[in-house]
């Protein structure tokens, strides 16, 4: 069933990400902060970013993440007050620094009035992993302060606000920033601006216990987390890390099934060949997503292969157990009657073995997690270099959200996202231009893949509705032709020739239903519907890309790359959701 593929790397295992855990700021500028001068404020800090610290390290104990040492960051915009407060004693606990600015660097340091500000400013860039520099959003004023902010909060995991707690009084501040946090869903940290400096979590009475828990369940995947196992009922108490374990032992494949891509080759294309050659497979731009996307996406093709050929072969296999069964009604095959029986015996006995393979092994979950993971991934890769970062699938509100196909997966993609990070970046004419053309590279590319894919399936559709058909009628003239015959046809030939129309009427239904299966399996038409309607869509946005003049900023290049990223996405929940009901089962 199979066809050897390149052999390089047959015995490498897809990468772990690197242990990274995000911590963002926001707060007053000097004038916001009480001046207590006991260093109160920076106690408060370094215990939050200490409670951190210590998850994390125990976290890093677990064997979850690579053997790199993890990764504290901070995320911080380095404005005079909270900002700088934060990054400083971040700094000082190990922590690497990403400094998200409102304007180019030159610009920003303008804000600060003093030389000591300044030296202050410039040290912190030097001392910082990673710089991106908005433009400005066109100019000096709060809004480029708030693009600043939501750039932050997209990029760290908890976010410690040193405020007043007093509402958003206007554009940018920092009661606005934590606002956007709270709809997001980030945990917020708050630092009372005004002496004693009191940390608060909502409405716990232990916040820095609680902050621990959080950081816990961020970084540890939920089938492993402990109040996840005490959540459940006690004969599911056992930790469930066994799918992502399975993942990091896969191997490259060095295989692959050709029965199914013959199959669709024949039925969508009318073609013979089987096409053994593995193509190169997509490339990313960016090599930190690409070294994960090219496992996923190699893993999920594989995976796709196997359980669609082992459908098939099922189906087939059927059929053949139905004909074995039927032949011997032949008078000339009735010698051989024990030797269709075991044909008969054996199918089935394949059929059962081919099932039990596939869901010990999990062939159709590890497709579905698979693929899931490859296509994040590839919208991930046009979104970092604009700085923006794409939320983990979750399930319709219908569907089991404990799904633990899934769990390992959106936790595995959440690590890839912390660890690729804030890219350095300075946005200016020649950036918003290349980032332009890479997305455009991309939405093109897929818009032809899927309008590939719909002519493909629309074509298979058609012949195998035609087929199925055919057969249908065939069987009806099959039991007409044997009603008529046995009318005054006893000789021996007679015999024959009734004996073949009830194997026709009986194997022909049998490959009916085989197509049936199938058909019901593929999905060709809805997969055909699908892939068509997404062509339109991303060449749509294609044409708002060349033709739609905010594209030439910053602000809009992003919204269109966030809508063909939801595009993108939405799409492939569609697809898991599709084919989550079609795993492979016994014929019936």
């Amino acid at each position: 069933m199979g066809s050897w593929m390149h052999a390089e790397d047959c015995c490498a295992h897809p990468p772990r990400a690197r242990l990274v855990m995000r911590v963002g700021v926001t707060g007053h500028r000097p004038s916001g902060l009480a001046a207590t001068g006991d260093g109160l404020l920076q106690q408060q800090v370094d215990s939050i970013l200490a409670c951190v610290r210590d998850v994390v390290l125990r976290v890093a104990g677990k064997g979850l993440y690579s053997e790199e040492p993890p990764c504290l960051r901070v995320i911080s915009s380095l404005a005079e007050g909270a900002d700088r407060i934060v990054a400083q004693r971040a700094l000082r606990m190990g922590y690497e620094l990403q400094a998200p600015l409102p304007y180019p660097r030159e610009e920003y340091e303008k804000d600060f009035v003093s030389d000591q500000s300044k030296a202050e400013f410039c040290e912190l860039l030097r001392q910082s992993s990673s710089v991106f520099e908005l433009d400005g959003a066109g100019g000096h004023g709060p809004s480029a302060y708030l693009a600043a902010g939501q750039l932050l909060i997209r990029h760290c995991d908890v976010l410690i606000a040193i405020w007043d707690g007093q509402p958003a009084a206007g554009v940018g501040g920092t009661g606005q920033v934590v606002d956007e946090a709270v709809k997001l869903g980030l945990p917020v940290v708050r630092i009372d601006s005004r002496a004693p400096h009191r940390i608060t979590y909502g409405e716990s009475e232990a916040p820095l216990r609680e902050l621990g828990l959080i950081v816990e369940r961020i970084l540890l995947p939920e089938d492993s987390r402990e109040d996840a196992i005490e959540a459940r009922p006690a004969s599911k108490r056992k930790p469930k890390t066994d799918l992502l374990e399975s993942y990091f032992q896969e191997k490259r494949p060095c295989w692959r099934s050709p029965l199914y891509r013959f199959f669709e080759r024949l039925v969508a294309e009318g073609s013979w060949t089987i096409g053994w050659k593995l193509g190169k497979g997509d490339r990313l731009s960016d090599p930190a997503v690409y070294r994960h996307f090219d496992w996923a996406t190699t893993l999920g093709v594989f995976y796709a292969e196997l359980v669609r050929s082992a459908l098939l072969l099922t189906q087939l296999l059927a059929l053949l157990a139905v004909s074995a069964a039927v032949l011997p009604l032949f008078p000339r095959f009735k010698p051989f009657e024990s030797r269709f029986v075991w044909c008969e015996l054996v199918s089935i006995l394949v059929i059962v073995v081919v099932v039990m393979l596939g869901a010990l092994f999990r062939w159709h979950g590890r497709w579905l997690a698979y693929r899931m993971l490859a296509e994040q991934l590839r919208v991930l890769d046009f979104l970092a270099p604009l700085g923006q970062t794409l939320p983990a699938f979750r399930p319709p509100a219908h569907l089991d959200p404990s799904d633990e196909n899934l769990n390992w997966a959106r936790w595995h993609f959440r690590a890839i996202v912390r660890e690729i990070g804030l890219k350095s970046r300075e946005v200016n004419a020649d950036y918003l231009n290349n980032a332009a053309a890479g997305l455009r590279a991309v939405l093109v590319d897929q818009s032809s893949f899927h309008a590939a894919t719909a002519l493909r399936s629309h074509a298979a559709h058609r012949r195998l509705h035609v087929a199925g058909q055919a057969l249908f009628y065939l069987t009806l003239v099959a039991c007409a032709l044997h009603l008529w015959w046995g009318q005054g046809h006893e000789r021996y030939e007679g015999e024959s020739i009734s004996s073949a129309l009830i194997i026709f009427a009986a194997a022909l239904p049998a490959a009916g239903a085989a197509l049936a299966g199938i058909v019901g399996h593929a999905e060709f038409e809805r997969v055909g519907s699908r892939s068509l309607a997404m062509s339109h869509g991303l060449d749509s946005i294609v044409r708002r890309l060349d033709k739609d003049p905010a594209a030439k900023t910053f602000a809009g290049l992003s919204g269109i790359a966030e809508e063909a990223a939801l595009n993108m996405t939405e799409e492939v929940q569609d697809w898991h959701i599709l084919f989550k009901g079609r795993p492979i089962e016994l014929p019936s």
